[in-house]
């Protein structure tokens, strides 16, 4: 059976298995892990439904990986897609990046004085 892990994982694509299918923790194992800019809550699941139209599935990911609940690490369909999306803030750094940084590049520089009026004593 094949399923699909994309988004912000470490090594995403298609993976193949013989037997049942995956489960989400061992799709998100196959694909590298999730990467620090990963919004882990917000992680869904597509399946193509009746007529093959696409249903959003949500899942509870994070009770998974703090082992809260292990009904949570649900089993995967053929063809399912798991996808991870990009936290917020990694969207507002990837903006500055392309959009500030590379073109004004600010500097936040600061200095500091240690014990001002020590005198310094040479040896």
């Amino acid at each position: 059976t094949r399923i699909y892990v994309g988004g912000e994982v470490n090594n995403p694509g298609e993976f193949i298995t013989v037997g049942p299918t995956l489960t989400l923790s061992q799709a998100i194992a196959r694909a590298g892990g999730l990467k620090l800019s990963s919004d882990d809550p917000s992680i869904f699941i597509i399946r193509r439904g009746a007529n093959d139209q696409p249903e959003f599935l949500s899942v509870r990911y994070g009770a998974v990986e703090h082992a809260q609940d292990p009904t949570a690490d649900v089993r995967l369909a053929p063809y399912d897609v798991v996808y991870v999306p990009k936290m917020g803030v990694a969207e507002v750094y990837k903006f500055y990046n392309q959009y500030v940084q590379q073109f004004v590049n600010p500097s936040f520089g600061f200095s500091y004085i240690v014990n001002p009026g020590a005198a310094v004593i040479a040896h």
